[in-house]
């Protein structure tokens, strides 16, 4: 079943902010604690598993045993971008299929205002898709650091 997002349409090639571009962060005010730079994808297992059956392997990096990234270019722009497109669209990281929605400490429910195919006048709603990944997102990093305590 192909997911929609009524108030949100990729403009692909034409889009002069590629969210799969060199990324440092929403804030310079933000760091990292963990190991892992904001210039990493991080891949959900289910990810994992939907880009290898794609035949896309190669575009999985194998941080630690449990901890999958994909593969980017130095900068941090994802591997799978080509000529403004990406290779990967059909079978995306949660991540990509999430944005441009963030879920914010302080304000909740977000998003990065740079992407110009994102109506931000459409109701919560519409964006349930979105919304959707974004929560297993950071269900898999509540996960991982509740692990930890």
């Amino acid at each position: 079943m192909e997911e929609k997002n009524v108030g949100f349409s990729c403009l692909g090639a034409a889009c002069p902010n590629h969210c799969c571009g060199a990324f440092s962060g929403l804030s310079g005010k933000l760091k990292e604690l963990d190991k892992l730079a904001f210039t990493e994808i991080v891949l959900l297992p289910e990810d994992v598993t939907r880009i290898r059956e794609a035949g896309k392997a190669a575009y999985i990096v194998r941080k630690d045993p449990d901890l999958y990234t994909m593969k980017t270019e130095k900068d941090g722009t994802c591997a799978a971008l080509h000529e403004g497109r990406c290779e990967l669209y059909d079978v995306r990281p949660s991540l990509c299929k999430a944005y441009p929605l963030y879920l914010d400490l302080f304000a909740g429910l977000c998003y990065v205002s740079e992407c110009p195919a994102f109506d931000p006048q459409m109701p919560v709603s519409e964006y349930r898709d979105a919304l959707r990944h974004l929560l297993d997102v950071y269900q898999y990093w509540i996960d991982r650091y509740r692990a930890e305590l």
